[in-house]
């Protein structure tokens, strides 16, 4: 797997966990305060959801590149198409 395919990967597989991660420990305030949404959450934290998000992307890079390299995946099974 070249080094533009794998960045391909990454950025995909990093949204995908960053959205899976987003609802984690979102709670609504008690009191909606005016000009916000009620279903807003009280503290987001994006950057520790976005920090964690790196974290378990590059396992799974990690993981992702060991199965390439040893064989065990083929590229082209990933893809789903040959050329």
């Amino acid at each position: 797997m070249g080094w533009i395919t794998a960045l391909g990967i990454f950025g995909i597989l990093w949204w995908m966990v960053f959205f899976v991660a987003l609802p984690f420990g979102a709670t609504r305030p008690e009191a909606s305060q005016p000009g916000t949404v009620e279903s807003a959450p009280d503290r987001p934290r994006i950057w520790l959801k976005a920090g964690i998000t790196t974290a378990i992307t590059v396992v799974l890079m990690a993981l992702l590149q060991v199965a390439v390299s040893r064989g065990w995946l083929d590229f082209w099974s990933i893809v789903g198409a040959r050329p």
